[in-house]
């Protein structure tokens, strides 16, 4: 007697629980647990937290600046700075984003002085695992890698309230995001209520 076997559907169904159980969900998990503990992670870096006011931001800026620690970015838009003891030179990109006039949110962009189209050494693939090993310095272990459809691998800490999100933009960039997600939760609720209205 012969058989035939249609794999497709052990595949789907593969597939299908693979998603159930996969980063994803873990990740989901992981929010709901950290946010459920009421722990606190409000330290940013440079001496910037979470619920920073926007006077106080620019203040400690100006006295960073005047220590020659950081200078103004591009265009004057962003806040710029070099992360100490690096084998190539790593620039660093940021500026909050304010709720309530205090920081809930940091957009942070990284990028090698070096980088060139031609110069593969330099690409944000590479640049990540630096970017990584630097953040986990700071913060401690336990970044888990989870994709996202928008964005490909996404590598994400969460502690307490705060994520750092951190992904390769293009082939120079390597960009993150650093979230008070009590504040995130709190904005969509607010926002719920303001469109049921």
């Amino acid at each position: 007697m012969n058989l035939k076997i249609n794999w497709l559907p052990a595949l789907v169904i593969g597939a299908l629980l693979w998603n159930c159980s996969g980063p994803t969900v873990e990740y989901k998990r992981l929010v709901r647990k950290e946010l459920a503990s009421g722990e606190r992670y409000d330290s940013l870096f440079l001496g910037t937290y979470f619920g920073m006011d926007s006077k106080d931001f620019y203040k400690h800026c100006w006295e960073l600046n005047h220590q020659g620690l950081i200078k103004e970015g591009p265009g004057n838009t962003t806040v710029q700075y070099y992360l100490p003891d690096q084998e190539h030179a790593i620039r660093m990109l940021f500026y909050p984003k304010f709720y309530n006039n205090v920081i809930y949110e940091v957009p942070v962009e990284f990028t090698y002085d070096a980088w060139a189209p031609w110069n593969k050494e330099f690409f944000s693939d590479k640049l990540l695992v630096e970017v990584i090993e630097v953040l986990e310095g700071w913060y401690g272990k336990g970044f888990m890698e989870i994709e996202y459809p928008e964005r490909g691998s996404v590598w994400v800490k969460v502690d307490g309230n705060r994520r750092i999100s951190l992904w390769c933009q293009d082939d120079q960039k390597v960009k993150a995001l650093l979230t008070d997600m009590s504040v995130e939760e709190a904005r969509k609720k607010e926002d719920k209520g303001l469109s049921s209205k």
